[in-house]
């Protein structure tokens, strides 16, 4: 059996977590890692709200395929965002 894992690993200066969630369908899981993408471009404020493009550049954004991650150079262990999705086999 297939599920998708959608997982947010982030870090501010304030806290930090690190955060699963399992879904039946690629549909879904594709639905909220997009969520958790735009759910992330607001929390950190580092984003233009009309465009979308990152608009300080002490932070680097990096997107391949069904990997988001945003970092403050120099900062990760305090300021970053990684969403991934990812396929797994349940047995």
């Amino acid at each position: 059996m297939k599920v998708f894992e959608v997982k947010v690993d982030w870090a501010t200066n304030d806290a930090e977590d690190c955060t699963t969630e399992l879904y039946n369908t690629k549909e879904k899981a594709q639905k909220a890692f997009n969520f958790e993408k735009l759910q992330a471009m607001e929390d950190y404020g580092v984003f233009d709200e009309q465009t979308g493009e990152l608009t300080d550049e002490n932070w680097t954004l990096e997107q391949k395929g069904n990997c988001w991650h945003l970092f403050e150079e120099g900062y990760w262990s305090t300021n970053h965002c990684l969403i991934t999705l990812t396929e797994k086999e349940v047995k």
